[in-house]
């Protein structure tokens, strides 16, 4: 049976997160099915314990959820904490850890990328 992982948002049309997942793990040879769930605006607690039931095992957050996410987590990262929201949750049983990588990816694409050093103001 694959792991099951996903991306949760709304409106979801545009995303090509699962097909991008999707072949990276199929190139790696991971055993792993990565799916789009266009939530309507209502529910999304339900939705994601229902996810967490039937065997899934992390999700992807956007808009408008990433706040909700934070408060159904169990367990937050600090940036998570800081930030006041999720984008990336991994389940452990019934339990939700919870991340945010938003601002962490991109300052890391700006100090690669251009070469520009960010400072804390």
């Amino acid at each position: 049976m694959s792991d099951a992982y996903a991306e949760i948002g709304n409106p979801m049309g545009r995303s090509k997160s699962s097909l991008i997942h999707g072949l990276f793990a199929a190139a790696m040879g991971e055993d792993l099915e990565y799916t789009a769930i266009a939530r309507p605006l209502d529910g999304f607690a339900a939705t994601v314990r229902d996810f967490i039931r039937r065997g899934g095992r992390g999700l992807n957050v956007t808009a408008p959820f990433k706040v909700q996410a934070f408060e159904l987590a169990d367990r937050r990262s600090e940036r998570a904490e800081l930030a006041g929201a999720v984008d990336a949750s991994r389940f452990e049983g019934a339990l939700v850890h919870a991340d945010h990588f938003d601002g962490v990816g991109l300052v890391n694409d700006i100090e690669r990328n251009p070469g520009v050093a960010v400072r804390p103001a």
